[in-house]
Order: C-alpha cells, then structure tokens, then sequence
C-alpha cells in the first residue's frame, strides 16, 4: 500500500517537474517563436536544393551554402533597403516640402470620363471640383508633413527590424539544415503515434501544400516587385531599386505592393 503511494507521489512529481520545465522553454523560447517558425518554412521550402548540395558536401558544408544563399537573398536586400531609405530620407523631406509649398492643378478630365454611361458627368463634375480644391491641399498637409515623414522612417525601421529576426530566423534555420533528417523522422514519429498509419501520406500531402504556396507568394513577390522597378525606372521617379525592394517585400502581403505604387501614382499626377 505505502509502495503504490509511493510510487503515484513520484509520479506526480515528476509529471509537476516535467511540466514546470517545459513551461520555463517555452518562457524562454517565446520571444524567438517568429523567427523559429520562419526557420522551419524556410528549411522545408528549400529542403530539396540542401539535398541537392548534400549528395556532393557534408552536411555541415551544405548548411553553410544554405545559409549564405539565404542571406543574399534576403538579408542583404533589407540591409541595402534601409541603408537606402536613410540616405534618401533628407532628399525626399524636401520634396514633401516643396509639394506642400507650391500649388498644383490637375488636368481637365479625359473625354472618356464623360462618357460613362449614367456616372460619367457627375465624375466629371466631381474631378472639376478637385481641380478647383487642389491648390489648397498642400496648405492643408503642409502641418502634417512632418508627421507623415516621420510615420515613413518607423515603417521603414520596423523593416529593419524585420531583417534582425530574419538573421535569427536564418541562424536556427542553419541547425534544422544540419540536423533535419533526425528532426523530420522524429516528427513523422510522434505523428504516427498519434494519427496512425496514414500520417506520412497527410504528411506529404501538407508538405507539398506548404512549398507549393511558400513558391507561389515569393515567386509573385519577386515579379511584382521587379516590375514596380522598372515602372519607376520609366516613369523617371527616383530610386527605383529601392523601392522595387520594398514593393517586392510588400508584396509578401494581400494588398503589400500597391502601398508604393498607388502613392507614387499620386506623386506624379500632383508633380
């Protein structure tokens, strides 16, 4: 009797130890939880290329590729991002001034405006109005100039945040690399234990889902954000690369790349 009470009391307290333990990692690992999940998309989206390196280097040869290829390119368009947009800071404070100082009219509007059926003469009347309005607007911005410079420099510093916990995520990504295979079949384990026989082919089928929409959202992100560089480039707006990075980072969201090109459009119709 005193042996089974003995026993369930160790038992309770090991189950109480375990427990505090891993509620301490988790305390600890809490702050790294972004850049550990990123590490582990990242790891799987490019597991094929490691194996690729793998069958001709070490693994700890491969990891290193893996790692260097990464930063370059990720890293190092971040770091130029905010190198750039810091230089390019003061040059396009005083644009804003000058656009708030000066007025401005917008064309007469296009014939075509006119002719939409049942909205075209009151979108033209209204576009009418704007024009009239216009030359008050930047009197009217011109108090919020500074504010408005000052939200880009925070939107901008957040993305060098960003690119902090991308180097974290980069630096665990290079351990999962170097121990991914005893990581994965330790995973697909547990899984079975717990899902049973047909949990490697929900597996395979979740895998392939996730570096199907890691491809599609980064290979869209990349073309969007080339193409808003080279509608800059053609428009005669200044850095262009700049900002084709950050539309190709912005693009990484639902609505991410028309935060560039939309005020950029308005640029040049006020310019």
């Amino acid at each position: 009797m005193m042996d089974g009470l003995t026993l369930t009391t160790e038992r309770i307290m090991l189950a109480l130890l375990l427990g505090g333990i891993a509620y301490g990692c988790v305390i600890v690992l809490a702050p790294f939880s972004s850049a550990i999940l990123w590490a582990g998309v990242l790891t799987y989206a490019t597991w094929p290329v490691f194996q690729h390196l793998r069958r001709r280097m070490s693994a700890l040869a491969a990891s290193l590729v893996m790692t260097c290829l990464c930063a370059v390119g990720f890293v190092i368009p971040l770091a130029f991002l905010a190198s750039t947009t810091i230089a390019a800071s003061p040059r396009w404070a005083s644009r804003l001034n000058a656009l708030f100082s000066f007025s401005h009219h917008l064309p007469p509007p296009p014939g075509w405006l006119t002719n939409i059926p049942m909205v075209g003469q009151d979108l033209a009347g209204q576009w009418q109005h704007w024009s009239h309005d216009v030359d008050h607007l930047g009197a009217s911005l011109r108090p919020y100039a500074g504010d408005i410079i000052q939200s880009l420099l925070v939107l901008f510093m957040q993305v060098a945040n960003g690119a902090l916990h991308l180097v974290m995520a980069l630096f665990i990504a290079f351990f999962f690399w170097l121990s991914g295979s005893s990581l994965g079949d330790t995973l697909k384990a547990v899984i079975t234990r717990i899902a049973g026989p047909h949990a490697g082919r929900h597996l395979h089928i979740i895998g392939g889902t996730v570096r199907g929409t890691v491809y599609g959202i980064l290979g869209t992100a990349i073309i969007q954000g080339i193409l808003t560089g080279i509608g800059f480039w053609l428009t005669g707006l200044s850095e262009p690369v700049m900002f084709g990075v950050l539309a190709a980072f912005l693009a990484v969201l639902p609505i991410g790349a028309p935060l560039v090109w939309v005020p950029a459009s308005l640029w040049l119709l006020a310019d």
